[in-house]
This record gives structure tokens, sequence and C-alpha cells, in this order.
């Protein structure tokens, strides 16, 4: 039952989460503060994350068939963008504060 829990939370969140990426960037297209580029960053790496996760566990439901390991290719590289970026956004945020820009 979890299992299906996460696929769901997967399949509806990375859609919404990358819209408010995209309109927070906008956002910080003018305000230009670093918290805001965190958010934005964050938010499109959870959703690239997310689609990535939704893919893997496709790909476990499509066992055998095919287009089950093409699934596969692209779910695990959309995780490790979404975790690279994710991670990149966190290291920038500590790096603009520790420098003060």
């Amino acid at each position: 039952m979890p299992y299906k829990l996460v696929y769901i939370a997967a399949v509806l969140l990375h859609t919404p989460l990358l819209t408010l990426g995209g309109i927070l960037a906008g956002i910080d297209v003018f305000v230009q503060a670093s918290w805001l580029t965190l958010a934005w960053t964050g938010s499109a790496a959870l959703g690239i994350f997310l689609y990535g996760l939704a893919k893997v566990m496709d790909h476990d439901d499509l066992r055998g068939l095919p287009g089950s390991g093409r699934a596969l290719m692209w779910g695990l590289l959309a995780m490790i963008v979404g975790a690279a970026m994710g991670a990149g956004a966190v290291l920038l945020f500590v790096f603009v504060r520790s420098t003060g820009a």
C-alpha cells in the first residue's frame, strides 16, 4: 500500500512542483533574492526527481514489456539530475550566504 501512495504522490506532484519552480524563477528575475533562488531551484529539482521516481516505478509495473527499459533509463537519469540540481542549489545558497554577496 505505501508503494502505491508514493507512486500516486510522485505522479501527481511533479508537474505542480515544476510549474511552481518556473513561476518562482520568473519572480526571481526581478527580485534577485538568494532564498528565492533556492526555493525555485529546489522546487524544480524535487519535481524532476519525482518524475524520475515515477518512471522507475513504472518500470516495475511494465517489467518485460517493450519500453520498460527506456522508462528505467529516463527515470534514473531524471533522478540523478534532480538530486544533483538540489544539491547544487543548497551548495550555491550556502556559498552566497557565507560570502555575503
